[in-house]
């Protein structure tokens, strides 16, 4: 991760959030080429990831995204950003900019694409 940006995605489930995962995707050849690294976690199971992520888009599933997908089931590492939600344990959807350097960059509340982009642009 070091060397280049990340941009860290997190939700809550793959399937509540296949839309916007999709729009990502789109995404990551563009993001790859400017030296961007793209990064989705949730509270899903790294098994979980894998049956959704092999699932055709048309399907509701992944379609084999182009990007890495992490299993955060016990929120430890979304915990660290204080993104989990009080009442049941789930991320609030938000995006976490790192640098090439592994310095907390930006905090952006929310994971569209569009959003992002214009939160980082502007």
């Amino acid at each position: 991760m070091q060397g280049k940006w990340n941009i860290l995605l997190f939700y809550p489930q793959n399937y509540a959030c296949s839309s916007i995962l999709q729009e990502w995707d789109d995404l990551v050849q563009n993001l790859e080429n400017n030296n961007i690294n793209l990064i989705g976690v949730s509270n899903d199971s790294n098994l979980s990831h894998q049956s959704w992520n092999a699932r055709s888009k048309e399907g509701g599933g992944g379609g084999n995204m182009g990007f890495a997908l992490i299993g955060d089931t016990k929120a430890e590492l979304g915990e660290k950003f204080n993104i989990v939600k009080a009442d049941n344990g789930k991320f609030m959807p938000t995006t976490i900019l790192v640098s090439p350097s592994g310095k907390l960059f930006s905090t952006i509340t929310g994971i569209s694409p569009e959003h992002v982009l214009n939160s980082l642009f502007k």
